[in-house]
């Protein structure tokens, strides 16, 4: 049986993470019915499953649960579930249009994280060319820009590119899939990426990259290994019976090309039993 369809009773029997699996449920699938059945968890120990529910109204509440963000903020202990709670009222008033500014102060740290969880409320798909990249601590750190010359910072741990299977060669475009976050020191911008993939242009620059890696692994770009054109033939023999269409194709390239060539047939009457026992 769904969470959806049990009693407040029931939700206490479950596990908080069991509960924010529920939460995320009713999320994915914009279960605005089921949003009434949660309410109470406003009161639970677990701060993931509180803060999961001021996630959840942010997403489905509509005005009538502004009311009930305020009373629950002036109760709540948890200062970061008291600012996802803000996000939600922010949220909520911008969707119906009736967004009021009030005066409030907040700290730095309180900013920034009102902030992030405006933008990190959702998953974007941006794609760019890549312009630099470095490693560090087992994080790629990269940029991506546009054909307008916009660049973008982004951010993912190692194993996402070697999940990718290509290395971060600039000049390649690429589409990646992430959410914006702020770094907690310096209040920097940057996209955290949870997936990268090649697009067009792309996928073309790697193969022909993997292509000269492996000639040169298997020494076939060596300096060494290179030699001259030989020299090419200026008269060619033509073996064949008199109705061959290799005939006709030579004095179709004859005719075409103008190579310089000097060309022989020799025409063969023979059967082909005939013909195998002469030579």
């Amino acid at each position: 049986m769904s969470l959806f369809q049990t009693s407040t009773k029931d939700l206490g029997q479950l596990k908080a993470n069991e509960i924010v699996n529920e939460l995320n449920l009713a999320i994915t699938q914009r279960d605005v019915g089921s949003v009434e059945s949660f309410l109470d968890l406003k009161k639970h120990k677990s701060v993931s499953v509180r803060r999961k529910l001021a996630e959840l109204l942010a997403e489905l509440g509509d005005q009538s649960k502004t009311d009930f963000l305020k009373n629950w903020q002036n109760l709540e202990s948890d200062r970061p579930t008291w600012i996802k709670i803000e996000t939600a009222i922010d949220r909520i008033n911008r969707k119906n249009g009736q967004q009021k500014y009030d005066a409030k102060i907040f700290s730095v740290g309180e900013a920034l994280g009102l902030v992030k969880g405006l933008l990190g409320s959702r998953e974007y798909i941006i794609k760019g060319e890549i312009s630099e990249s470095n490693v560090s601590n087992q994080m790629y750190f990269f940029k991506i820009k546009d054909l307008d010359g916009v660049v973008m910072d982004c951010g993912c741990f190692a194993g996402i590119i070697y999940r990718a299977g290509f290395g971060l060669i600039e000049g390649i475009e690429v589409k990646v899939t992430g959410k914006f976050k702020i770094s907690n020191k310096s209040s920097r911008l940057y996209f955290d990426v949870n997936k990268i993939e090649l697009t067009g242009e792309g996928e073309y620059i790697r193969n022909l990259k993997l292509l000269e890696e492996k000639l040169q692994n298997e020494g076939l770009m060596d300096e060494s290994r290179k030699r001259k054109p030989g020299i090419l033939p200026r008269r060619i023999l033509l073996i064949a019976s008199p109705n061959s269409a290799a005939i006709t194709d030579l004095l179709r390239f004859s005719i075409t090309e103008e190579v310089g060539w000097k060309y022989f047939i020799y025409l063969l009457r023979l059967k082909e039993d005939q013909l195998r026992m002469k030579f």
